[in-house]
C-alpha cells in the first residue's frame, strides 16, 4: 500500500490553486525582472512515522520534484531559475503519528531569505502541511 498518493494529490492541488490565483497586475509582488530565486524547504516537528517530503517546481519550462521519506528536521536549498511567469513551488510532507501520541509538522518556504509560506499542525492523527508561493 502507497502513501504517497495524497501527498502528490496535496502538492498538486497546492500549485493548481496557487497558479489559478496569480495575477500580473499590481506592483505588491515579487520583481517582474528576476528570474533566478534561492529557495530553502524546511520541515521541522516531532513525528517518528514521517511517510513523504516532496517539493515541486512548476513553470512554463517544465516541472521539477523531489520526494521520499525523511527524518526530521529536514531542509534543502537550490537555485531555481524561472525564466517565464507563471512560476511556482510548494512543498507537502505528511505524518502518521503512532500509539496515539501528539505530534506536530511544521513547513516553511523561505525564497531569498524571506519566509514566503508557513504552515504547522499537531495532532494524534495523520498530519499533513501543503504550502505553494508563486515566485513570478
Amino acid at each position: 500500500m502507497t502513501h504517497h498518493l495524497p501527498l502528490r494529490a496535496a502538492l498538486a492541488l497546492s500549485l493548481l490553486v496557487l497558479l489559478a490565483g496569480c495575477d500580473s497586475g499590481g506592483d505588491d509582488g515579487p520583481d517582474p525582472q528576476q528570474t533566478e530565486f534561492l529557495v530553502r524547504y524546511e520541515v521541522t516537528g516531532v513525528c517518528t512515522g514521517i511517510r513523504a517530503i516532496a517539493y515541486n517546481v512548476t513553470s512554463g519550462g517544465g516541472v521539477e520534484s523531489g520526494s521520499g521519506a525523511f527524518d526530521l528536521p529536514w531542509s534543502f536549498e537550490h537555485v531555481v531559475s524561472a525564466p517565464t511567469s507563471p512560476t511556482a513551488t510548494a512543498l507537502a510532507a505528511t505524518c502518521a503519528p503512532a500509539n496515539e501520541a501528539t505530534h506536530s509538522l511544521t513547513a516553511r518556504i523561505l525564497v531569498d531569505g524571506e519566509v514566503r509560506a508557513q504552515q504547522s499542525v499537531e495532532g494524534t492523527n495523520t498530519l499533513t502541511v501543503s504550502l505553494g508561493v508563486s515566485l513570478r
